[in-house]
């Protein structure tokens, strides 16, 4: 019974890690104007700091993606200690897994706002904006 659940969960950790990879992947790249869900003016796309708050987002998700990876693993292990430490111990990893990607993704993305907005009003796009 206990290969079983292994095998069972170990299955479904690496699903759900792989799925939350492959759905944030799309962020990274510039589509239909924005960047992480952030409208950017396609001149603004290679500045220095969108490039910058970019691969720093794709670093910090890279990493707690497979720290994330690593732990799922190590959590489908405690299934053959006690069921009961593996249910609590699976229960907070999926957790703290789903919101710490929220916080990284909704970090990366107001921090991109605040730039297109200092971008947009140090710009001449403020001027069309305004109408000057």
């Amino acid at each position: 019974m206990k290969i079983a659940m292994f095998m069972l969960f170990f299955v479904c950790n690496m699903f759900t890690v792989l799925i939350m990879r492959f759905a944030y992947e799309s962020n990274y790249r510039y589509n239909n104007g924005m960047l992480i869900g952030v409208h950017i003016p396609g001149d603004h796309v290679n500045d220095d700091d969108v490039t910058r708050l970019m691969t720093r987002f794709k670093k910090s998700m890279k990493y707690f993606q497979n720290i994330n990876a690593v732990l799922s693993i190590a959590i489908c292990f405690l299934n053959f200690v006690n069921i009961i430490i593996f249910v609590i111990m699976y229960t907070i990893w999926i957790l703290v897994f789903v919101f710490g990607i929220m916080y990284i993704q909704l970090s990366a993305h107001r921090k991109m706002y605040l730039l297109k907005i200092c971008l947009l009003y140090t710009s001449d796009a403020a001027d069309d904006l305004i109408g000057v």
